[in-house]
């Protein structure tokens, strides 16, 4: 047998045995999840005439794998970014700290993003409406249907609520608009007289 011949026959069992794996039918044989980065504009509506933030959503990319461990989201009126971690990490343990944004983990149903958030600190869920404890739990889902993005909230506290709050946003793709950076700072870097 050909030195050629048999270079041949390797590199077909090679191709064979990698396109019978499992991991490589998950690459290439499953649709990716729709893309969610970019800048998107809030819809006001008959029940919320407020407007919410307009926000930016960008990705988080492991440096070697390439893979997207998370979503970064800001918001154009709250400070901070938010994470919506979808690498499978573990919540922390309840005792953790809690703060505005939570704990955030996401992963995708089909073409829909299913977001649950723990760790949330004492809030509102309306400014002058009912309060909302730090064992609340928010499960988002998250639908892209260009250009717009459905966002659907659903509140879940054993303390406040009887049964689960849902909310929902409708935002639209902003290709020409830019996120302005958060107008204020925190006090510790206020300038001049104490901030009040």
């Amino acid at each position: 047998m050909s030195p050629v011949h048999r270079l041949r026959i390797a590199v077909g069992l090679v191709f064979l045995a990698a396109a019978t794996s499992p991991s490589v039918f998950a690459q290439f044989g499953a649709p990716s999840p729709p893309d969610l980065t970019g800048t998107w504009r809030w819809i006001s509506q008959e029940d919320e005439p407020k407007a919410l933030d307009d926000m930016q959503i960008d990705k988080e990319v492991d440096p070697i794998t390439r893979r997207v461990v998370a979503y970064r989201v800001s918001y154009w009126k709250t400070p901070g970014e938010r994470m919506i971690w979808l690498d499978g990490r573990e919540a922390p343990s309840p005792y953790a700290k809690h703060s505005w944004d939570g704990f955030s983990s996401g992963k995708f149903q089909g073409d829909t993003l299913e977001i649950t958030t723990t760790h949330l600190k004492d809030s509102f869920i309306r400014r002058n409406g009912v309060p909302s404890s730090f064992r609340a739990t928010v499960i988002e889902h998250v639908s892209l249907e260009e250009p717009y993005l459905e966002w659907t909230f659903t509140v879940i506290d054993p303390d406040y609520l009887t049964e689960p709050l849902v909310r929902s946003a409708t935002y639209v793709r902003d290709t020409v608009r830019q996120l302005p950076a958060y107008p204020c700072q925190p006090e510790e870097y206020q300038p001049g007289a104490k901030y009040r």
